[in-house]
């Protein structure tokens, strides 16, 4: 008489509500899937992997690159959902969206409906898009599955690093005021050119219509210019030249000081608003003069500025020499500080001569 063997068995869903703890190398067998499980003697039913035969595939699930499980049933859900027949060996699944739907990706499921929305560093939604491209001489993109890896890296032998100090000369009319100032330096900075008009293109620059600019690789390279024309995440300037490349994506800039209301007896160093900048040293030759007094005007800030300047306490008062530059003499000459506490009188200069004022904050 022959033996014969009954498995123990049921539905998926039956299995799943009753969940038991299988014996060890005892099967239990689902019949309306026909897949198998093998037990241990501890685990219990749902949290048994299903018995794999050799040949049979499993598929890594991930979210957001993270893995997540390897299954051999993927079982798709909700009202949108829809799956049909494609080429050989695979399933189209199509997940509708408000909008129109997005493309059949090149190989795997339809794409998603709708549009993609695309955010800057705020928040702010600056695009909303069905596809993405990655643009750059750094950019590079390879796949892992069906996982595309893109790869942002400066190219081999163009990341340069600049000085984060510049000398520039700020005005020039019948004077000179040159400056020394350090501040941060934007790098990788994308930017077109029409005719000597440059636009640079940084999320939330924070400049304004005005503010000076160092600006590096675009055309022309250590030029100090100021910002003509704004918008939150673009400034346009004019440069020295019409000539050169239109676009490029390797520009760089630091923010630096300007002038106002300069004239032989006085004027006002303005910091910028939207950067990081310390102003270290000047030399302003101031014309031919009518009096033995400068006024200098300096920003009081500690971080666009040359120091607080608000109290008797924190003026951060400079090593000044004057010179006479049209007798070649040095001029024994001094410097008062008062309320308000950013404006420097320098006094004892030639009453008509051409001076050399120089200030090392």
């Amino acid at each position: 008489m022959a033996f014969r063997i009954q498995v123990r068995r049921d539905t998926a869903a039956n299995w799943e509500i009753n969940n038991p703890v299988l014996l060890s190398a005892e099967m239990g067998y689902e019949t309306d899937t026909g897949y198998l499980k093998f037990g241990d003697g501890q685990t219990d039913w749902n949290q048994l992997d299903y018995f794999t035969a050799v040949g049979e595939t499993e598929v890594q699930i991930q979210y957001s690159g993270t893995p997540i499980g390897s299954y051999r049933i993927l079982n798709f859900t909700g009202a949108g959902a829809t799956l049909a027949p494609g080429v050989t060996n695979t399933v189209n699944i199509t997940i509708p969206g408000a909008g129109p739907v997005g493309p059949t990706g090149q190989v795997g499921p339809t794409g998603p409906a709708g549009t993609l929305n695309v955010s800057d560093v705020s928040g702010t939604v600056v695009a909303a898009a069905t596809g993405m491209q990655f643009l750059g001489s750094g950019v590079s993109v390879t796949n892992t599955g069906s996982t595309a890896i893109v790869t942002i890296s400066p190219p081999a032998g163009t990341d340069s690093i600049y000085n984060s100090v510049s000398r520039y000369r700020a005005y020039n009319s019948g004077g000179q005021i040159w400056l020394v100032s350090s501040s941060t330096v934007y790098t990788s900075v994308s930017w077109t050119r029409a005719g000597n008009t440059i636009t640079m293109t940084r999320n939330n620059h924070g400049h304004i219509v005005g503010e000076g600019l160092i600006v590096r690789n675009v055309n022309v390279d250590n030029e100090y210019c100021t910002i003509i024309t704004v918008t939150s995440n673009t400034f346009s300037f004019d440069v020295s030249t019409t000539s050169g490349a239109s676009s490029g994506d390797e520009g760089a800039y630091s923010m630096g000081f300007t002038t106002a209301s300069v004239t032989a007896s006085g004027s006002t160093i303005v910091g910028p608003s939207g950067g990081d900048a310390q102003l270290l040293s000047m030399m302003i030759a101031t014309g031919t003069r009518t009096g033995t007094t400068y006024n200098l005007t300096l920003p009081q800030s500690s971080k666009n500025g040359a120091g607080a300047n608000t109290s008797v306490n924190d003026i951060y008062f400079p090593v000044f020499r004057a010179q006479n530059l049209v007798a070649g003499t040095i001029v024994n000459a001094n410097f008062t500080i008062g309320s308000p506490y950013n404006v420097m009188v320098l006094t004892g200069l030639p009453s008509s001569d051409s001076v050399g004022l120089r200030l090392n904050f």
